[in-house]
């Protein structure tokens, strides 16, 4: 990042790791994401940056500037090492981290799986953040009445994001960019987090399957909410002896259970059950495959049959799916 500063006039050498050189910072990266980078950024060291946080990339035709939201991708890394050289000046604890939150055991995929970020004190923000608040916000595809963000914004981000408190004033002093610029321009390596392999063998290895859902037998299967509700205790025996946790691996309860609208995961994430409650009462279960194997769910399927009679429920596929 030295580099790009330097040669598209930036401040670097107010960008010293204080607190208050955030607003520098800021100041210069909004306009430069929404000149495209200026042409200082190349196929060669970004599109690896942009695509570790999941911004898609198309190769700009000859002659042309890259997409704004890919030159905001390639500079949430750089970005991001900034802020990290800035909090560990306030909180030395301050670290590179993977999103800390994913449940044990789980199977479902999270959108943060394998997220590079900073912790902070406990609290986790992640790179593909850092940065986005620079998309443009006067460009065709946005609207013309958003402002571009004052500098300052940058810092106030940072501070509720990690949720910092009053921050001491720091003296100003010598940039700790400026000395960079002498060296080689260097883009580190972006790590790989997962076998591509693998995924595709699990991929292949999926059911494909449509859900399913249990309601009660004296209830019309497309319109469950108006009819009898399935016996709240039953119900929740079944699904304890599925294993049935909820997002954050903790076991079913049936005070869990009758929360209205909540999602409960089935071996460990491999089957996705949503509930349809009213007024306290469970009238219809919908369960999804989602990473399970064919052979699981042809067991569970089988499960579920087996208990139909005594939940006194059928099993029908769910409205418009």
């Amino acid at each position: 990042m030295a580099h790009l500063v330097a040669a598209s006039g930036g401040p670097v050498d107010r960008l010293d790791g204080t607190f208050a050189s955030l607003d520098d910072l800021s100041a210069w990266l909004v306009p430069f994401c929404e000149e495209r980078g200026r042409g200082l950024l190349s196929f060669d060291d970004a599109p690896a940056r942009a695509l570790a946080i999941g911004v898609v990339f198309t190769p700009p035709e000859p002659g042309e500037d890259f997409e704004a939201d890919f030159v905001v991708g390639a500079m949430s890394e750089p970005v991001t090492a900034y802020i990290f050289e800035v909090l560990r000046r306030i909180d030395p604890s301050t670290y590179w981290a993977l999103w800390p939150h994913r449940p044990p055991r789980s199977r479902i995929s999270y959108l943060d799986d394998n997220e590079l970020g900073l912790t902070v004190g406990g609290s986790w923000g992640p790179v593909r953040f850092m940065a986005s608040y620079a998309r443009p916000h006067r460009s065709p595809s946005w609207s013309e009445r958003e402002p571009r963000p004052a500098p300052e914004y940058l810092r106030q981000d940072v501070t509720k994001l990690f949720s910092l408190g009053p921050v001491p004033e720091q003296a100003r002093g010598a940039s700790i960019l400026a000395p960079l610029v002498s060296l080689p321009r260097t883009m580190p390596p972006v790590p790989r987090f997962a076998d591509e392999a693998a995924l595709l063998a699990a991929e292949r290895d999926t059911v494909d399957a449509d859900p399913v859902q249990i309601s009660h037998l004296n209830t019309d299967p497309d319109d469950p909410e108006t009819g009898a509700p399935l016996d709240t205790a039953a119900v929740t025996n079944l699904l304890t002896e599925l294993g049935t946790t909820t997002h954050e691996g903790r076991r079913l309860t049936k005070r869990a259970l009758l929360g209205e609208g909540d999602q409960f995961l089935i071996y460990d994430g491999a089957v996705i059950l949503d509930t349809l409650v009213h007024r306290r009462r469970v009238h219809a279960l919908v369960l999804t495959p989602h990473t399970s194997t064919p052979a699981e769910w042809d067991h569970l399927l089988a499960r579920l049959q087996a208990a139909l009679p005594h939940l006194h429920a059928q099993l029908t596929k769910p409205e418009g799916l």
